[in-house]
């Protein structure tokens, strides 16, 4: 589904990646994970052609990502973001239609797809009418993860959807969210601090370090075999893995 050729991103003197190959799968859920500044969200800016690669080639779907087509691409890819970028201004309803009215789809259309999604992510369908600042941090997700699926992507990006939540509502969500990736069947990109959230919903993890990969692999591959001393190091600083 994304494949990443030889790609460094450098601004100025600071390498933000180097020499990254990676190919993520059709169909699975990849968590990328790493201490702050090692290149994950640079990997998802990358995808939505936000910045280019100063060498490399990004492909999507067998596409090159270009200027060209960076538009096109965008559109086949959910992205939910940390703090959810919700409008505040405007309802929920109009938050999660925005793009799909903006492109001219039917009203029919959009109100099947809202209510689809509205059972898809157990949001109650009267609260579709408040604005962000009446929904709970719980809700302001949900809202946020079906703006991402309006469009029926190929592709869902989340960068730390959850981090932002106490411990009891992001335990919950995850496991609803664990639940839509494996009803949806897309590919899924989940960007992540805490090991135990990238072990519970990886089918594959990207360990990254100072913008390049270290090991690709299951969570049980990654602590059993690990690929260099980082990888142990890593995981041990993991506090929350004493629970899995």
């Amino acid at each position: 589904m994304v494949t990443f050729e030889k790609v460094t991103v450098s601004f100025g003197e600071h390498v933000a990646l180097n020499e990254v190959t990676l190919s993520l799968p059709q169909g699975r859920t990849i968590a990328l994970i790493g201490p702050s500044g090692c290149g994950k969200s640079t990997l998802l800016r990358l995808l939505l052609f936000l910045i280019s690669p100063t060498r490399g080639r990004v492909r999507v779907a067998d596409r090159d990502v270009n200027q060209g087509n960076a538009i096109e691409i965008r559109r086949r890819i959910g992205y939910v973001v940390q703090d959810g970028g919700l409008f505040p201004h405007m309802t929920v309803r109009d938050n999660v239609l925005l793009m799909a009215r903006y492109l001219g789809y039917s009203e029919e259309t959009n109100q099947a797809r809202l209510a689809w999604l509205c059972e898809l992510t157990k949001f109650p369908e009267g609260a579709l009418a408040r604005y962000p600042v009446q929904l709970s941090g719980g809700q302001r997700q949900r809202v946020s993860l079906m703006r991402a699926l309006i469009l029926d992507p190929e592709l869902l990006l989340l960068d730390e959807p959850l981090a932002a939540l106490d411990p009891i509502v992001r335990a919950n969500l995850q496991q609803e969210l664990r639940a839509i990736f494996q009803r949806l069947q897309r590919t899924v990109v989940l960007v992540t601090h805490d090991m135990a959230e990238a072990a519970y919903f990886g089918d594959r993890i990207v360990l990254l370090e100072s913008g390049r990969v270290v090991q690709v692999g299951t969570f049980q591959a990654l602590w059993e075999s690990p690929a260099e001393p980082f990888v142990s190091d890593f995981l041990a600083a993991q506090r929350t893995l004493s629970f899995l």
